[in-house]
């Protein structure tokens, strides 16, 4: 019926955005006859909201009710109704299917004032979710990923607005920047020169938080730029706004120059601000900064039973194999191996977040134990 009709609509266009995981229609059904509700739905399913509703009728006449419910402590985080009649049905629902997207992106994944400050950088909300989901391919931190987020940002730079130019250096510069980490690089000097050249056109708007992350980031791992300046620039892009990534790329910066107690004080500051962690990206740097600063314990309190998690990030299985494998749980270390290994993990990256600069490092020779090949990844 029409209740059936509002719900397939709702699930292809929430499947656009790439940054949460909608549950298919089959499932959706199966969940609602089943009667499961609340965080054993969390816990079945490994979902962060539930969307319900209604439909009235009225003679020839209808009204839709929809809500979106936050899982993790019951509230309703948005609603919306409409009337509708037969001719205006398939208008109404796709209105309140774009409505409920649009909170979703703003609000729910990356946060009220972040996603409010970003949708505002662009002219329409599909023009946003575009961004959005090269943010969360690029995000992954993998080969898939890279691809991926390169096809849309060449879609991407197409729509920026031109009084937000800095976006057309700015994005760009972490493309490549993620090609060069990842050794996807054909010619590196003459990607490093392509990186230098965006980097420096950033930098020329300064009212903005990006370029100043972005320079300070870049500039450490590329251009011989010394923990004192990339500091001094992290500090001025959070005084300029502080969103959740550069919350999380200052972490980095402090992590990399050896003050982990701050880069842990930043990263729960970024995981505050961001109502859910997608991806895990804030989560796996906090494993990292644990680690580093000889806070283990946190880490499990950190985790919990959130590790059995489906979209579990790859760097974090790695390390709990190293931790199973270390109280000689092997075959939960194997299992945690085979995980990261199946999520398509960079071993380059993971090294580069724990700080391993040798395979003799103790992380490495765990995991080597257990069978990893480095060759491969």
């Amino acid at each position: 019926g029409i209740g059936k009709g509002v719900t397939e609509s709702l699930i292809a266009t929430l499947s656009k955005f790439v940054g949460v995981t909608v549950l298919s229609s089959s499932t959706s059904y199966h969940v609602a006859e089943s009667g499961i509700a609340g965080m054993n739905l969390k816990t079945a399913f490994g979902i962060d909201h539930v969307v319900s509703g209604t439909v009235q009728y009225l003679g020839d006449a209808g009204r839709i009710n929809l809500e979106l419910v936050d899982l993790d402590d019951g509230t309703v985080s948005w609603s919306d109704k409409r009337d509708f009649t037969a001719e205006s049905l398939f208008r109404v629902q796709d209105e309140l299917s774009q409505l409920l997207l649009a909170d979703l992106a703003i609000n729910a994944v990356v946060g009220v004032n972040q996603g409010a400050n970003w949708a505002n950088s662009f002219n329409t909300i599909e023009d946003y979710m575009l961004f959005l989901n090269w943010r969360q391919e690029w995000r992954r931190l993998n080969r898939q990923g890279y691809f991926a987020s390169e096809k849309l940002l060449k879609q991407l730079v197409k729509v920026i607005p031109q009084e937000n130019s800095a976006w057309l250096y700015v994005l760009p510069a972490w493309q490549v920047f993620q090609k060069i980490t990842l050794g996807l690089s054909i010619d590196k000097e003459a990607d490093l020169k392509e990186l230098k050249n965006l980097v420096e056109r950033a930098s020329e708007t300064t009212d903005m938080e990006e370029p100043y992350i972005l320079s300070a980031i870049v500039g450490f791992y590329f251009f011989g730029l010394q923990c004192d300046e990339a500091i001094s620039k992290v500090t001025t892009a959070i005084q300029l706004g502080g969103s959740v990534d550069t919350l999380s790329g200052a972490a980095r910066i402090y992590g990399v120059c050896g003050d982990y107690a701050r880069a842990i004080e930043v990263s729960k500051q970024a995981l505050i601000r961001v109502p859910h962690d997608a991806g895990w990206s804030i989560t796996r740097n906090l494993v990292a900064y644990y680690y580093l600063n000889g806070q283990e314990d946190e880490v499990q309190a950190l985790i919990g039973d959130n590790i059995n998690a489906p979209d579990m990030h790859g760097e974090v299985l790695f390390y709990f194999a190293y931790a199973s494998e270390k109280r000689g749980d092997l075959e939960k270390a194997q299992e945690y191996l085979d995980r990261a290994k199946q999520a398509g993990t960079s071993i380059k990256n993971f090294k580069r977040s724990f700080i391993i600069k040798s395979d003799s490092h103790e992380i490495m020779q765990s995991l080597e134990r257990l069978g990893l090949d480095q060759t491969s990844f």
